[in-house]
């Protein structure tokens, strides 16, 4: 069983790594993913459930009503569309060179993350499915259909992760690229003061209250000057730099 889902993962594996133009593999697990979504055609609350899902896996924007009285098929023919005409234009404005090494980078990174975690859950199967046998159960069985039905999970975690890391991922490169050819005049939000220079004077014939004094007013000491050195007037035996001269 190991044998045969390594080999499907590794033959995966081996095909994003050596493949040039991946885009048509994207497409396809496109395509997958969207079935899935629809699997629950039939269901009350489907459409609504849907949009959500277009709009938080994807960032593409249907209303339900805008989908209703569409069949199966119609449904899968207008997001699969609408999901390709977006990639597409994105790939204009990021660049096919850049959009082939994010596919590559996040197609080998969800799939290695992913087959870990599957290789430990396999480990936690094997070691308690001998207990089955005290049911009445073969374990070689129903380790074969548990197995099959992990894996069959796998891929389609797999795929839908696929989907939904490129589209967000195209869209904030979209908008970083947008933003460092966008041109912008730039003003200060004061034009009249600038932090570069001097604060503009206030005429005014006597202080106001709650600034402080103008450079040009002087400093008028009340008292005798105490030398550092001397003793501090305060009386603690110290001397004024030590004390209240710090």
């Amino acid at each position: 069983v190991m044998n045969q889902q390594r080999e499907i993962i590794y033959q995966r594996r081996r095909k994003v790594i050596l493949g040039t133009d991946l885009n048509k593999e994207v497409f396809d697990v496109l395509g997958v993913t969207i079935n899935d979504w629809l699997y629950a055609f039939e269901e009350e609350g489907f459409l609504e459930e849907l949009s959500k899902k277009l709009l938080f896996k994807l960032l593409i924007s249907v209303k339900a009503d805008d989908l209703r009285g569409l069949s199966r098929e119609e449904l899968f023919d207008k997001i699969y569309d609408a999901a390709k005409v977006v990639y597409e234009k994105r790939e204009k404005i990021i660049t096919s060179e850049k959009v082939r090494y994010i596919e590559k980078m996040i197609m080998l990174g969800v799939i290695d993350a992913n087959w870990k975690d599957y290789l430990f859950n396999m480990d936690q199967l094997r070691e308690g499915i001998n207990w089955r046998a005290y049911g009445q159960r073969d374990p070689l069985v129903e380790y074969q259909h548990e197995a099959f039905a992990m894996f069959s999970e796998l891929i389609k975690i797999m795929d839908e992760e696929i989907i939904e890391r490129l589209f967000k991922t195209h869209a904030i490169e979209e908008k970083l690229t947008k933003q460092v050819f966008k041109v912008e005049k730039e003003r200060f939000i004061h034009e009249e003061y600038s932090a570069l220079s001097q604060p503009p004077k206030v005429e005014t014939d006597r202080p106001i209250e709650g600034l402080p004094a103008s450079e040009e007013s002087s400093y008028e000491r009340k008292g005798e000057k105490i030398g550092r050195n001397a003793p501090c007037p305060c009386g603690s035996g110290k001397k004024y730099k030590k004390c209240c001269g710090k």
